[in-house]
């Protein structure tokens, strides 16, 4: 295949300043040349449109992509919960199609790596993905009669890399409500033996909070009613002791972190083999309290965007939620917003080691095309994050601009 030169309107590289009308070289599927204004023999195809670092959606429940529209019901927590696993229980379609199409969607929209809770097993779409997937296997289990099966679990889904590195298993023990303080410290170990990943929800909810240090509260009922209640587990807790065992681990993800204190946010600092995955449109359907991510970003503390699932977000695009966040926080620095969309989830979810600090060198399916809109600006975040910015896979773009050629 011959060499595609394509101009852009912006390329925003990870760690410098945005370059504009650039002209960009891609051979054998890979970003091998980039200058500004170069003149090139054969003129390329201008683009009104921006390349940046492929956009990563840190966390997701791709299973619960049937679902149209959020579930009506979204408080108490634990209501919503039972909702959720009254849909599981009842619904038609088969989770293999379910994942299927919500990797169809993530791709459609730029996204080029997830993280993904997956609770059934391997599923033959994440293999095939345009997008990789870091696929942290669901673990559950609050007796102790659970915690060999569930270790079996985890090891056998450390087993199921395959060749090419679109499917790189991992670990998601769920919460502190649902596993064994021993059970997570086993998983720990087993995570970081095989170098993967490990992915928690944690201080999601102030529910959870009352469950852990007082051992009252939703939770508590809930847990009654599954029979699975014990009082030795709960009461006198904290998410910092979630977070001490977490920090074992060779990567781990705070999932959310709506309820983060004072003392957790400090131990996080300095962490940095840990990040927070933040689901904003997710937060604010829940109707949750200020969430602290201005204040770990402060304190140094990696955060990663996430869409969470279609149970609780409209969509699945990580663009959505930075362009949400941006008109949220406008006083926010565009470039780290930028960040948490793209590299910040990348050294969440494939470690520090793994983040190419260019563009160049990166492969067409690790970068993402941000359409721009048609308007005069000499304001390259403004265009990047205007409300009819458009997130799409390199890939497509490229298709379509060697299709053009070809007529």
């Amino acid at each position: 295949m011959e060499p595609i030169r394509v101009q852009f309107r912006w390329v925003f590289p990870p760690n410098g300043s945005p370059i504009e009308n650039a002209v960009v070289t891609f051979e054998k599927n890979r970003l091998t040349d980039l200058v500004a204004n170069r003149a090139v023999r054969d003129t390329p195809r201008r683009l009104n449109a921006a390349l940046i670092a492929g956009v990563v959606n840190a966390h997701t429940h791709l299973e619960f992509s049937d679902l149209q529209q959020p579930l009506v019901v979204s408080s108490p927590f634990t209501a919503w919960i039972r909702v959720l696993l009254q849909h599981r229980r009842t619904r038609n379609v088969a989770v293999a199609e379910t994942i299927a199409t919500g990797l169809q969607e993530v791709t459609r929209n730029g996204t080029t790596l997830v993280g993904e809770i997956n609770t059934t097993g391997d599923q033959p779409a994440y293999h095939t993905s345009e997008a990789r997937c870091v696929v942290f296997r669901e673990l559950i289990g609050l007796s102790p009669e659970t915690i060999s099966d569930q270790l079996q679990i985890a090891r056998d889904h450390l087993e199921l890399a395959d060749d090419n590195g679109r499917f790189l298993p991992a670990l998601s023990p769920h919460a502190p409500y649902s596993v064994h303080p021993t059970l997570l410290e086993e998983i720990v170990q087993i995570s970081g033996d095989a170098s993967a990943p490990i992915a928690m929800h944690l201080a999601e909810t102030l529910a959870e909070r009352d469950l852990l240090e007082n051992g009252t509260g939703e939770f508590r009922t809930m847990l009654e009613e599954f029979g699975i209640f014990s009082s030795e587990l709960f009461g006198g807790r904290r998410p910092l002791d979630e977070l001490r065992t977490l920090a074992q681990a060779e990567r781990a993800l705070v999932i959310h972190g709506n309820y983060l204190d004072d003392d957790e946010i400090e131990f996080l600092t300095g962490q940095l083999q840990m990040s927070v995955v933040y689901c904003p449109r997710t937060h604010a359907y829940f109707g949750h309290q200020h969430h602290p991510w201005r204040t770990l970003i402060d304190r140094g503390v990696r955060v990663a965007l996430g869409t969470d699932s279609r149970a609780s977000n409209p969509d699945l695009s990580v663009w959505e939620e930075a362009k949400f966040l941006r008109r949220q926080h406008p006083d926010f620095p565009p470039q780290q917003l930028l960040q948490m969309a793209t590299i910040n989830g990348e050294a969440a979810l494939l470690g520090e080691d793994a983040i190419l600090p260019e563009l160049e060198g990166r492969t067409v399916d690790d970068l993402s095309v941000i359409e721009l809109p048609h308007q005069e600006s000499r304001d390259p975040y403004g265009l990047l994050f205007h409300p009819s910015s458009r997130c799409r896979s390199l890939s497509a773009v490229l298709k379509s601009v060697v299709n053009d050629q070809a007529q």
